[in-house]
């Protein structure tokens, strides 16, 4: 006997060409059916290898169309067609759309993870396939989503079904109705063809079209003798020749026939039968697949999971939405297949464990299935984690340490391997000034180790969503949430996009107890108030009472008055942003001790959420609905260590940020820096925040400045640790203090620079705002800041410095190196800025899919690398400009913290910024100048060795 190999594959259920149909069953018949079904099934780890699903469907797409053509051919020659290849060809469109959607969404790995049969019929496919075999053949291919509900749940009582069963069940349905509608179709071609040999014999045989005369049976069928005719062949020959004397030909059929025990009346009534039911069959078909579609097939999996019953017995499972209830029902499911336990009896242990939770947090399942109780749940049930999972878990426990010694570790590993062979092997310099060389070259390794570092770290460990209630009437009053735009009223300009952001952001997120307002301030100014300030006040209350009477009481205004900075040296919003928003959340909570002299519009009560955006932030369609959501979910409120006023957030979140995606801009206003660089991601904390590395990895992301926040936890965790005039890039340091989260799968949407100029404008602020923060990273404020706080800070003032060394070991090479060995230096530097984005455009052609055609893939791959070669030699070639900006950002803060004590608080709006890029070809030069003393410097080093 020989053993089973993948080439001995079955090819069972596949060699059979009969329609998948058995006599039809009512719902109790069928529930009967499927409780035995569950008995006589057994389910085996090692199954015999079948065909895949996937090689069947692309064998019967071919079939399928060639079945399409042939019918359409008759179409076109004029010939008659029964009513159910009408159906057909009329439905084709739908049928190949089934196919499609199954090639494209059907897994491959369905066949691995999916229970299988032993002997018996449908030996080696999966439990799900028979089950669904079973309810097409003895449905006659129509589906009913509750009849097929209850169906499920009759076999699920006597053996309990796995959710990636229940998951599977759409799919399956798919392919049999795919897999009926190929071989009803391959016999509704069969039989017209048929039906046109039977018309050509009697054509014949009646002398119609010719000139000869009618033919005798042997002249027009000379094999007559030796030919069994089929059902559609008989009955279209004698409906044919009962129009005209064909005696010899009518005695052979009803000869062929009585050999059947059939009489000619009966055969006829029994092909006009077949035809009807083919016609039936046929129309379930379509009918099924257009109602597969409009399944919810979501609410049908927990309408019939025992799971999802259970875990619904746990207080606020309930109240979650799909993606968190789905989140863990797939845990369930890990957990299973890493244990010895079933889905359901995981299920119980967890929701037990929720039962004698100690407080609100360890109440809610979650917490043992997906929070810091999990670990707890894995023991109890004896899982077994696979190695993945147990390299994912070192990682996470190593913590700040481990990450940032890998950090570490490759960027010496890579420095030295690229000093020694280039300056030491090659160019044969003396060890120290080898060491010099590293040394330089130590920051831009980094920020390509950091770069690849984070991707295959945030491709090693799954991204899962943050769980997040459903809140289906809207936000309620107990977590009703402001939304808040922090801007400055400068023109009347300024005061009508104002508005027009609230509205807009208000006409997208109508969900309840959703307040929306702007936050203002004046322009900066040598005196408390200027001329024209209170008219554009005025204009600004007047637009917020506007749309107050447009859509009701749901806009409000905030504006302060100036104060004196002596820093500063001008009259100003206190504190700016930082400030506003500091006083806003005192304001909420009853406080009038503010800067806030004006109030426009009616506060209902009180708030416990602050939505925050930037002027040019867009909220899309729910959004605040799903940060509140989130906010309040029970595993992500904030909690304190204990009731002292100084305790830190030990869990949960008190600022969340959302994705942030740079939004579409409109044709007039785009250019190639915005086209080329608005699609960069990683994990520039500034920038648009797309990279789950910290929240994956620690648990804790970074708050960028929009975001969701608790007023009342924000508020105790920042109480007293910022002083005034000290810090500008407070964002981050807020984040640090409160703990935040990162939401990956919300996002705000916002405006990318247009030009290189704005956005090295607003790079050299944060860049002074990072290094205004040295008091946290090394000096007495550090106490309170946490090691993963500390090293968010440390790597932005690492990445500040890399173009510095990057540039500073160029122009030293070129002073100590030789010609080629100084090419391969540079090349080095080169491949730190130019690798971190060039190497995921490359690995995208690993990743060709289904469902797409590979020209465009192709294509697409083509333009992903282009653009990233071409976006990495720019940075490049602006190395040098970036470099200066960076060391004037530096000298500028240094200056100013340790010997001025000025301009701390130096901050330029976007839109300011903007309209001082747009200066001409002079301005261009004066500001690039920086950038060329870095040339300049190799110009010196080609004079001083000509022979390099």
């Amino acid at each position: 006997m020989h053993p089973i190999t993948p080439s001995r594959r079955s090819r069972a259920p596949w060699d059979d060409d009969n329609l998948i149909r058995a006599p039809r069953f009512s719902d109790e018949q069928l529930a009967r059916h499927a409780r035995a079904l569950s008995d006589s099934h057994v389910t085996i780890e090692r199954a015999r290898p079948v065909v895949s699903l996937l090689t069947r469907m692309r064998e019967n797409q071919r079939i399928l169309t060639a079945n399409y053509d042939a019918v359409m051919e008759m179409v076109d020659e004029g010939e008659p067609i029964s009513p159910a290849a009408e159906w057909f060809i009329d439905n084709f469109h739908a049928i190949e759309k089934q196919v499609q959607l199954v090639r494209r969404d059907l897994p491959r790995s369905y066949f691995k993870l999916l229970p299988k049969l032993g002997p018996g019929f449908l030996e080696g496919h999966p439990r799900m396939f028979a089950i669904m075999w079973a309810y097409v053949a003895h449905t006659d291919s129509s589906l009913d989503p509750d009849q097929l509900a209850r169906y499920i749940q009759a076999y699920d009582s006597r053996s309990p079904l796995e959710l990636g069963e229940l998951w599977a069940v759409a799919i399956n349905m798919r392919v049999l109705l795919v897999e009926n509608a190929r071989r009803l179709s391959t016999g509704i071609v069969a039989a017209g063809r048929e039906r046109l040999r039977a018309d050509a014999l009697a054509d014949s045989l009646l002398g119609i079209e010719t000139d000869a005369g009618p033919a005798t049976l042997a002249e027009a069928l000379p094999e007559w003798r030796t030919t069994t005719p089929s059902g559609p062949f008989a009955v279209q020959l004698l409906r044919r020749l009962a129009e005209g004397p064909a005696r010899e030909a009518v005695e052979w059929i009803h000869g062929i026939l009585a050999d059947r025990g059939l009489d000619p009346e009966a055969a006829v009534q029994r092909e006009l039968a077949k035809q009807s039911q083919a016609t039936l069959t046929m129309r379930n078909i379509v009918m099924s697949m257009r109602k597969l579609d409009d399944v919810d097939w979501e609410a049908w999996l927990e309408s019939v999971s025992a799971v999802e019953a259970e875990l619904r017995r746990s207080p606020g499972y309930s109240d979650q939405d799909f993606t968190t209830r789905n989140l863990y029902r797939s845990r369930i499911e890990r957990l299973a297949r890493g244990s010895d336990q079933d889905e359901l009896t995981i299920t119980r242990r967890a929701t037990r464990f929720a039962q004698e939770g100690m407080d609100e947090v360890g109440q809610h399942v979650g917490y043992w299935l997906v929070d810091r109780g999990a670990p707890l749940l894995e023991d109890a049930i004896a899982y077994r984690p696979s190695l993945r999972e147990r390299v994912i878990s070192a990682v996470q426990r190593s913590g700040v340490p481990g990450y940032v010694g890998l950090v570490v570790f490759g960027t010496l590993i890579l420095t030295l391997l690229a000093t020694w062979g280039i300056a030491t092997a090659w160019a044969g310099l003396s060890p120290w000034v080898s060491l010099l060389l590293g040394l330089l070259l130590l920051l831009p390794v980094s920020n390509f180790v950091v770069a690849r570092l984070g991707t295959r770290l945030t491709r090693l460990i799954p991204t899962d969503p943050m769980p997040e209630l459903r809140l289906d009437n809207g936000v309620p009053e107990e977590h009703r949430t402001l939304v808040v735009v922090p801007t400055m009223i400068t023109s009347p300009g300024a005061v009508k996009e104002t508005l027009e952001s609230l509205e807009t952001h208000f006409l997208g997120n109508d969900n309840g107890e959703v307040y929306f307002a702007a936050a203002t301030d004046w322009a900066d100014a040598d005196a408390p108030e200027r001329p024209g300030d209170r008219e554009l006040l005025e204009e600004a209350r007047a637009g917020v009472a506007g749309l107050n009477d447009t859509y009701g009481e749901r806009f409000l205004l905030f504006h302060r008055r100036r104060v004196w900075n002596a820093s500063e040296g001008v009259w100003m919003g206190w504190e700016r942003k930082r400030g506003k928003l500091e006083e806003l959340n005192r304001v909420l909570t009853g406080d009038t001790d503010t800067t806030f002299t004006t109030i426009e519009g009616h506060l209902p009560g009180p708030f416990r959420y602050v939505i925050t955006l930037d002027a040019d932030t867009r909220l899309p369609r729910t959004t605040a609905k799903r940060l509140v959501g989130k906010m309040a979910h029970p595993l992500n409120a904030p909690h304190f260590a204990s009731d002292d006023p100084k305790a830190e957030v030990i869990r949960g979140y008190t600022i969340l940020q959302p994705r942030v995606t740079a939004s579409l801009p409109a044709e007039e206003e785009t250019s190639s820096f915005q086209m080329l660089y608005s699609t960069r991601q990683g994990i520039d904390p500034y920038t648009f925040a797309v990279a789950d590395l910290y929240q994956d990895v620690f648990d804790e992301g970074s708050f960028a400045g929009k975001g969701i926040y608790d007023i009342a936890a924000l508020s105790r965790a920042l109480a007293g640790e910022i002083p005034e005039n000290a810090v500008l890039s407070h964002d981050l340091l807020e984040g640090n203090y409160s703990r935040s989260g990162y939401v990956s799968d919300v996002e705000v949407v916002e405006e990318h620079p247009t030009s290189y100029a704005v956005h090295l404008s607003r790079t050299h602020r944060w860049t002074r705002g990072d290094w205004q923060l040295l008091p946290w990273i090394f000096g007495k404020r550090r106490a309170r800041m946490s090691g993963l706080g500390t090293w968010k800070m440390l790597d932005n003032l690492r990445r500040s410095l890399a173009p510095i060394f990057g540039v500073i070991s160029i122009v030293v090479g070129a002073f100590l190196l030789p010609g080629a060995p100084l090419g391969a230096w540079v090349g080095v530097v080169a491949a730190t800025v130019v690798l971190p984005g060039l190497i995921p455009a490359l690995r995208s052609v690993l990743g060709i899919r289904r469902g797409f055609t590979l020209s465009s893939q192709v294509r697409a791959i083509g333009r992903d690398i282009s653009q990233a070669l071409t976006v990495g030699l720019l940075d490049f070639a602006l190395l040098a400009h970036e470099a200066a900006a960076m060391v004037d950002a530096i000298a500028r803060t240094l200056w100013r913290m340790a010997v001025s004590r000025k301009h701390l608080l130096e901050w330029t709006t976007a839109a300011a910024a903007g309209r001082s890029a747009k200066g001409g070809l002079a301005w261009f030069y004066r500001r690039m100048a920086g950038g060329l003393l870095p040339p300049l410097a190799l110009v010196v080093a080609l004079i001083l060795r000509p022979g390099i």
